[in-house]
């Protein structure tokens, strides 16, 4: 027979045996102090998309002028130089035909059945998207493409018009660098390195011409780089 004291000891016990066990499926999941959410996913950023792709585009147009103009950099043929430096012009220069990278002298009315050029398309998306990263394209497009963006976009006839005349006529690589040094924007001293390629009957300056281009191209090409890394 169980003593009353020892069946009170069971008892007791037993109430707290029972009052330590709880049943995890009941227990009240409280997350851990000082524990964090779960990240919430994040919607696509329409807009900021929708501006990359558009710094692709241009990055893939200046490609394509360099692709133009690489066998000027490889002949020393006067005839291979300036056919070359005629179709990377081309692909620079909007056209009638054709979308170029910076606006032409064409007419308005022309200029609107071709299309905007791809600066001109390019600042219209950086400037409606803003952000960092529309803020940071439109600097870009100012320094180190287009130098003097405001007058590419009031008077493109005339700054290319500006542009040409520095290496009109011009038949020395001294007197070409000095004029083309004037000019504001690796685009824009770019244009004109590519016109006195296309257009000079001197074979060793017009094989200068494209090199000097094709280094300026160069400079936009690493500047489109950066711009897409550091807005990562």
């Amino acid at each position: 027979m169980i003593r009353p004291f020892l069946l009170a000891a069971l008892l007791l016990g037993t109430l707290l045996l029972l009052s330590g066990c709880t049943d995890p499926q009941l227990a009240d999941p409280e997350a851990p102090e000082g524990a964090e959410a779960p990240p919430e996913e994040e919607e696509p950023d329409v807009d900021r998309e929708q501006l990359e792709e558009q710094i692709d585009r241009f990055a893939a147009l200046v490609a394509d002028v360099r692709d133009d103009l690489a066998p000027a950099l490889d002949s020393d043929d006067r005839t291979t130089v300036q056919q070359a430096a005629e179709a990377a012009y081309g692909s620079m220069v909007a056209e009638e035909d054709g979308q170029g990278l910076f606006p032409s002298d064409i007419g308005e009315q022309e200029r609107d059945s071709a299309g905007e050029d791809v600066l001109t398309e390019t600042l219209s998306i950086a400037r409606e998207r803003g952000g960092e990263l529309g803020r940071a394209t439109v600097e870009m497009l100012r320094d180190p493409v287009a130098g003097d963006i405001g007058s590419w976009e009031r008077d493109p006839a005339g700054m290319l018009a500006a542009t040409l005349a520095t290496v009109q006529d011009v038949d020395d690589l001294d007197e070409a660098i000095a004029a083309v040094s004037e000019l504001d924007g690796d685009g824009t001293r770019a244009i004109a390195w590519l016109a006195l390629a296309r257009d000079s009957d001197d074979a060793t300056l017009a094989a200068d011409a494209a090199e000097r281009a094709d280094g300026h191209l160069g400079v936009i090409d690493v500047a489109l780089e950066l711009l897409l890394e550091d807005q990562v």
